[in-house]
């Protein structure tokens, strides 16, 4: 079956509904058969997620300057970077034009637009994880549970792992690039915090610290990788089609381009 266009992307999800029927939270594209969030609920995902992160950064940078800590400098910077790529897709969705086929080139063009941004973003994104990172190898940082509560931390840490994994997959199968760079967001904070979840088990487990280091540096070392070839790629892929859809709005601008996504 071919990919959809852009037109019936995520954002856009409520003029895949019938005539008079009310609109749901979610709904399924008449043309893939995916269920797609609507643009109320995505909106308040990405409010809540960024009010969430910058308190984070907020508490963290305090902490940072108040202990003169690099582990909690670290820890800022990183929840600050996560706001920036939060508050770009979030003003991509609210500044995307009124849906109609007239405007689906405009539309086509700010989504790429946000999609690459947030793959430069994740550049800096991953400096930042490579900063954490380090410090646990290296000074034996770790995240403190008190009792039992590591193991429901870590239910959720792996709930939140899966499903953003599976988001992004979906995502991308969908052909829209804002919906597709805020599910890379949330993978790649569902991956730091795999990471943190391991040096606290291990932290609280004891044993052989040369174990630890080990396990930690390995780890960390995937982790940062992983989301070093997700902003690779998003940035390369982002600019590839930016430069393809240019190109046929050059050629044809009477009717909308189909950069499938």
């Amino acid at each position: 079956m071919p990919f959809p266009p852009m037109h019936w992307s995520w954002p856009f999800a409520v003029q895949c509904l019938q005539p008079g029927v009310q609109k749901p939270l979610s709904t399924a594209c008449p043309r893939c058969g995916a269920g797609v969030p609507t643009p109320r609920c995505a909106l308040v995902s990405l409010r809540a997620g960024l009010c969430v992160n910058l308190c984070f950064a907020a508490c963290k940078l305090y902490a940072g300057i108040r202990f003169r800590s690099p582990w909690f400098g670290a820890a800022a910077v990183y929840y600050t970077v996560l706001s920036t790529m939060r508050f770009a897709v979030l003003r991509g969705v609210r500044n995307a034009p009124p849906a109609g086929p007239s405007a689906a080139p405009v539309r086509q063009m700010r989504g790429l637009r946000v999609y690459r941004r947030c793959g430069v973003l994740m550049f800096a994104l991953n400096l930042a994880m490579t900063a954490i990172a380090a410090q646990m190898v290296w000074q034996n940082r770790a995240y403190r549970y008190p009792g039992t509560l590591i193991y429901a931390s870590a239910a959720y840490t792996f709930y939140c792992f899966g499903s953003a994994a599976a988001s992004a997959v979906k995502a991308h199968r969908m052909h829209d690039p804002v919906h597709a760079a805020a599910k890379m967001l949330g993978l790649a904070g569902a991956l730091m915090s795999v990471l943190t979840l391991q040096t606290a088990m291990l932290a609280q487990s004891g044993g052989d610290a040369a174990m630890r280091r080990t396990m930690n540096a390995v780890t960390g070392a995937c982790v940062c990788s992983l989301v070093f070839c997700m902003a690779v790629f998003m940035a390369v892929r982002g600019n590839i089609l930016l430069r393809r859809a240019a190109r046929q709005n050059a050629a044809a601008s009477a009717a909308p381009p189909s950069i499938h996504f």
